[in-house]
């Protein structure tokens, strides 16, 4: 058939077919050679199926076919007693009869009988039916006891009585009474259709192994037993892809409402096991819609939907992976379809082992939009930013284990993307750029614009961190607590050792403070640096470990250093003792000003002390030396008790 999918190529195929467009029939209905021929304008179909009644069928021992029948002459005993009727249709009739032999009901397909006479092509089909379905022993397949015929010669199957309902009740009778007893418990019946679904498809399979096309799978000829047995039943318009000769071979057959496009062809040389494979997608198709899959209020209307077979947009509450298989299985090119029913099989079972990834990603959807809508709320609860982190873990969690049990779930690979960026918008609102970046980092390709903001908001966080670590450097830097003990020990020290280094001069015969200044004077700096030195020496590691150790000690070694300095140049300057101390005062006077502006807050309790001394000296020269060593003394004694305090941990900073 050319031009497949399009309207001028359905003409075509319209026109071939010889039907009128006024003709009528229930969609649901099988179109068998015999109504095709009255549909087309004949009065019948005029070539067999290719099997004959053979004089040699064996006479079996029937009555109750039709009313008032006597027994079969020859038989002494009638084995078959027919005891009513299970279904009627176009083509024929099933008995259900008692078999006494057995103790046991069989079934008896008879052709249809016009008045008192059988439609030939109702025998022919009955015959190619018993001869197709004898040939497949399959559990899905319902097996065939005998053929033979009955006291006028009539042809009669006898097969097995099938106990259940069809299909279609089930799919469209919610309260069925056969649903309990298959729930068995179960709350989903979409399990029950799945399982009735892939069990039709293993005996199609079965059938297509031994060269069969069945051509009229639907709801109505599928019966399930009451413990789940599953048989595909009526093959009457079954052909062999080997070739089929006589009517089946050129006449449009099949139920309209399923029907593949290439069977609108009318050739069965067209049709082949993805023939079948559409049927059965139409047939999942009915199950999930509760429609079926061409849908039209005339039999030209749902040819033409047949003919271009266009993809179904299913709606959201269909599984979009059996939404899938539906599509590509009806495909309208064969090509495109499952190759064979077991491949649409297993595609189903792969649907069933995903449902519950499937399930788990329907979940976090719903916590996604959960998550979202709560993202997208201006609420102040104290609670809202912990319940807006739990829902994006928990979203975040369902995605993820929906992933795990089925890697390919689309549906959850979307989903956790967008919960993720969600989550890293959420942190850097929060000003947790690290934990955004963590997030972003899972993603195989953030959005842009969220890739920008996370790197401006690391940026800024790095600077933030960089100053907030130079601060806290600097704290540690100027942190008084440090080496407190070594360094408050020092300056005692330096106390002491002066308080006896001026007791000792006090005893020797020195220069009085009214002479000039001579080498003596170098004597309790010098005295000093001897005990400075190696006590620096020992302590170095503490006493310059930070920044305000090293500057206490740089003061005192500025001091003691300028204070040498000074009493070489008033040696060369003949400069009187008492001036050389006072002096000494005053410049330490600066240098505590000065102490107290760039390193301890403290040291400005030195400046009057100092000044005080100097002005003593001033005063009274002759007492110089005491006066000197008193206020040294005392000064750094008040240096040694601020220092002791700081143990307790204080920062020079202001």
């Amino acid at each position: 058939m050319t031009d497949r999918g399009s309207a001028s190529g359905f003409e075509a195929a319209w026109s071939t077919l010889a039907l009128d467009r006024t003709a009528a029939i229930a969609l649901g209905a099988t179109i068998t050679p015999d109504v095709y021929a009255t549909l087309a304008g004949r009065s019948t179909v005029a070539a067999s199926v290719g099997v004959t009644v053979a004089p040699t069928l064996p006479a079996l021992g029937i009555t109750g076919i039709t009313a008032n029948e006597p027994a079969p002459e020859g038989v002494p005993q009638v084995d078959l007693e027919v005891v009513g009727v299970l279904g009627e249709g176009g083509m024929g009739r099933v008995l259900l009869a008692r078999q006494r032999s057995l103790g046991r009901h069989v079934a008896i397909k008879v052709a249809r009988i016009q008045g008192d006479v059988e439609s030939p092509a109702a025998v022919a089909a009955l015959l190619h039916e018993a001869s197709v379905t004898g040939a497949l022993e399959h559990a899905g397949i319902a097996p065939i006891h005998a053929l033979g015929r009955d006291a006028r010669g009539r042809p009669a199957i006898v097969m097995k009585r099938l106990e259940g309902v069809q299909w279609s009740e089930l799919v469209h009778q919610a309260d069925h009474p056969a649903w309990p007893k298959l729930l068995e418990g179960r709350d989903d019946r979409s399990e029950v259709h799945i399982e009735v679904f892939m069990a039709v498809c293993n005996a199609v399979h079965f059938a297509h192994a031994r060269g069969i096309v069945h051509r009229d799978i639907k709801l109505e000829n599928v019966m399930v037993g009451e413990y789940g047995e599953v048989h595909l039943v009526d093959w009457g318009i079954a052909v062999r892809t080997e070739g089929e000769a006589g009517a089946l071979a050129h006449a449009l057959v099949g139920t309209p409402a399923y029907m593949a496009p290439e069977m609108l062809e009318a050739d069965a040389t067209r049709v082949t096991a993805r023939t079948d494979v559409y049927l059965l997608g139409a047939t999942l198709h009915e199950v999930l819609t509760r429609r079926p899959r061409h849908d039209g209020t005339t039999l030209y209307a749902v040819m033409a939907q047949a003919f271009e077979s266009v993809p179904y947009e299913y709606a959201s509450t269909v599984p979009t992976e059996l939404a899938t298989i539906c599509n590509r299985a009806t495909h309208v090119e064969p090509s495109a379809r499952f190759p064979s029913a077991l491949a649409l099989r297993q595609a189903v079972a792969d649907y069933v082992r995903h449902r519950g990834s499937v399930a788990l990603a329907s979940a976090a959807s719903e916590r996604l939009a959960e998550f979202r809508a709560q993202l997208a709320s201006t609420t102040t609860e104290r609670d809202a930013p912990a319940r807006i982190g739990r829902l994006g873990t928990e979203c975040r969690f369902g995605f993820v284990q929906a992933l795990r049990d089925w890697p390919d779930n689309a549906a959850a690979r979307e989903g956790l993307g967008e919960c993720l960026e969600l989550m890293a918008e959420n942190e850097l609102a929060q000003d947790n750029p690290v934990s955004a970046r963590s997030l972003l980092t899972e993603l195989p390709s953030p959005r842009p614009d969220l890739e920008a903001r996370v790197s401006s908001a690391e940026a800024a966080h790095r600077l933030r961190h960089e100053r907030a670590a130079e601060a806290e450097r600097m704290e540690r830097e100027f942190d008084l607590s440090t080496a407190a003990g070594p360094r408050a020990a020092f300056v005692t020290g330096l106390a002491v050792l002066l308080a006896l280094v001026g007791v000792l001069m006090s005893r020797l015969n020195l220069p009085q403070p009214e002479d000039r200044a001579d080498p003596s004077v170098f004597v309790p700096p010098m005295v000093l640096w001897a005990v400075l030195i190696p006590a620096l020496v020992w302590s170095r590691k503490q006493i310059f470990a930070t920044a305000i150790n090293r500057r206490v000690v740089g003061t005192v070694i500025i001091g003691f250093g300028t204070q040498i300095v000074h009493r070489g140049l008033a040696i060369l300057a003949g400069s009187i003792i008492s001036n050389v101390f006072w002096t000494d005062l005053l410049m330490f006077a600066v240098l505590a000003a000065i102490a107290g502006l760039a390193v301890l807050r403290w040291a400005w309790v030195g400046v009057p002390l100092f000044l005080a001394g100097a002005v003593a000296i001033t005063l009274a020269p002759h007492a110089a030396r005491g006066i000197y060593g008193v206020t040294m003394t005392t000064v750094l004694l008040l240096s040694a008790a601020f220092l002791w305090r700081t143990r307790k941990g204080r920062s020079a900073l202001p």
